[in-house]
This record gives C-alpha cells, sequence and structure tokens, in this order.
C-alpha cells in the first residue's frame, strides 16, 4: 500500500485505508493546499513509497471501536522544527507514538492530528533542496494510527502559511511564506580564544589569522580569488519566527494539543509564553530527543507543560 506527498504542494494523499474510512463515513480525506505554481520540480513533482497501512479489518475494528464507546474527538498540532530533529534516526510514526505513550491517561478518544514541518523550503520562490530531502522523511507519515489502542488521524502539510487556528488547512488566496532559504558567502565572524596556545612547531595558525582576515579563497598571501569566488552555505530564514508566530496563534484557538518538536533553545520564550497564556483546556507538550534539559523546564513543569523525551535509534542501526 502506498502514501504520497507532492513536493510543490505538501499534500498528503490518500491510501486504501482512508478510502475504507471514506466508505464509513468516519475519517476525511486530507486536503491540505499549497502554493505550487513558482516551483519549478520537473521530474520530481511526486514521489511515492510503501508504508505500511491499516487492512481494512483494522478499519473496521476503529469504527466498531469509537461508534461503541462514543469516543470523544482530540484535535493536536505537531509544529515540527525540522533542522533540529534527528530525522535521520527516528520517524514521523516514532514521534508521534512517544507523545501517545505520554498522552494514554486519555483513552476514550480519537485524535485528529495536523502534522506541520517547518524549515528552509523555499529558495526564493522555488522548492529547494531541503524540501525534496525532507519529502522523503514525511511521506512515511502514516494517515491512520492505531497505537495501543489509541487511534490517530493525520494530515501532513509543509508549513508555507501561516497557521489559521480557526481552520486547519489554508486557503489558495493566502500568502505563501517564502526566501526561507538565503545564501551566504562571506566567512563567519569568530574572534580568536586568546587562552589557546598551540605547541606545534609548524603550527599555520597565524596563516590561518591571515586567511579570515583577508577572507581570500586560499591560506597563500597573494591569493589572487576572493572566499566568495569559491564558498558559499546555505542557512534558514524567517523558519524559527514562523514557527514561533504559528504557536502562539494556536494557543488562542480550541486545539486541545499542541506539540512543539525541536531541540532548538530559541524556541523556549514563545512556548513558555504560549504555557501562560494559554486556554484552561489545552495540554502543551515540548518533544526532545536528548535527556539534557534546559533552564525554562522547570518552570515550564510547574505550570502544566508537558516535556517528553524520545529517544532515536543509534544512527549505526539507522543506517
Amino acid at each position: 500500500m502506498k502514501t504520497n506527498v507532492d513536493v510543490a504542494t505538501g499534500r498528503h494523499g490518500g491510501s486504501e485505508g482512508d478510502q475504507a474510512a471514506q466508505d464509513h463515513g468516519f475519517l476525511q480525506t486530507a486536503q491540505v493546499i499549497h502554493p505550487a505554481a513558482d516551483c519549478r520540480l520537473g521530474e520530481y513533482s511526486r514521489r511515492s513509497v510503501d508504508s505500511r497501512r491499516p487492512q481494512r479489518s483494522e478499519i473496521q475494528s476503529i469504527f466498531d471501536f469509537s461508534i461503541s464507546k462514543r469516543a470523544t474527538i482530540v484535535r493536536a498540532v505537531f509544529l515540527i522544527d525540522h533542522e533540529n530533529i534527528p530525522y535521520d534516526r527516528v520517524t514521523v510514526r516514532e514521534i508521534i507514538t512517544c507523545w501517545l505513550d505520554a498522552t494514554s491517561d486519555i483513552r476514550n478518544a480519537v485524535r485528529y492530528v495536523d502534522v506541520r514541518a517547518y524549515g528552509g523550503w523555499f529558495q526564493e520562490s522555488s522548492a529547494s533542496r531541503a524540501r525534496f530531502l525532507a519529502a522523503d522523511f514525511y511521506q512515511r507519515c502514516p494517515t491512520v494510527l492505531l497505537h495501543n489502542g489509541l487511534l490517530c488521524h493525520l494530515t501532513f502539510s509543509f508549513a508555507d502559511k501561516l497557521f489559521k487556528p480557526s481552520e486547519l488547512f489554508a486557503r489558495d488566496s493566502e500568502p505563501f511564506i517564502s526566501h526561507t532559504v538565503a545564501v551566504r558567502s562571506t566567512p563567519l565572524h569568530v574572534q580568536r580564544n586568546s587562552g589557546a596556545i598551540c605547541a606545534e612547531e609548524d603550527c599555520e595558525l597565524p596563516s590561518v589569522k591571515k586567511w579570515i582576515k583577508k577572507r581570500r579563497a586560499c591560506l597563500k598571501p597573494a591569493c589572487p580569488h576572493a572566499f566568495d569566488a569559491f564558498f558559499i552555505r546555505y542557512e534558514q530564514k524567517q523558519v524559527d519566527v514562523h514557527l514561533a508566530t504559528d504557536l502562539l496563534r494556536a494557543c488562542q484557538s480550541d486545539i486541545d494539543d499542541l506539540i512543539v518538536v525541536s531541540e532548538d533553545w530559541d524556541l523556549l520564550p514563545a512556548f513558555l509564553a504560549c504555557v501562560e497564556d494559554r486556554r484552561p483546556h489545552q495540554r502543551l507538550t515540548i518533544l526532545r530527543f536528548r535527556q539534557t534539559g534546559t533552564y525554562l523546564d522547570a518552570m515550564l513543569l510547574a505550570r502544566g507543560a508537558r516535556i517528553v523525551t524520545c529517544v532515536p535509534s543509534p544512527l549505526e542501526a539507522a543506517l
């Protein structure tokens, strides 16, 4: 059984499981619409991979469960900071199940989960290479997930637009956030640590210092080439502010669960503000992948936030 993510639109395609769900009038196929007019994607506009999906018998049991138990509906939003997760050692399914294990106290519920991925998806107005690579990761996002008796229906989208609390799916007429990848060609501004001393007789630290100061392409004193003629680097722009803005918007909505998936400390002030300003019914979670805490953890926990650690697979196992 296959599932598709359109790289240009970020649309999470349907599967046989979704069709079976529609036949029973329970689940809705995701219609996450994003602009693609300026994305020059060529032959890579759509990719698909095999992904394990619930069989029809499983879908039927899900419906029987929800009808017999009169399950309540829980709406959740995952805000994933893609560059600050170990995407080479963890899957979307594992991220979702880690959260489910931490919220298993809410049993009789069907969770509608919107997964939003934030990253440098556009270089100017064209889809970036990072977007193509991320598509390989997110196209494995299941559309229906049953884990230890907890049921989820998931939709995925690249976070190309501002989050609208009143509606999970954006309209075509809304502007999208582009130019999220910037190309830099100047070396980073660094200062020498005056306390560091190299004892090697042939140390070339003085040459390196001159190279950084002159910003030439190589260490030769008379190098005729400028640094930016041979070196460039890519960096994300607007991404952290976009995620923080969406988080603050979402905490004023009727959404039940907000989950920030990131190791980036830059998002901590926004998360703290959301914890303090959230609506009474909302549950807020930070999902991380390292055991190391932050200086705000005690305060966040005291104010009712959850901090969940999802231990990724060892890199050797993932490879």
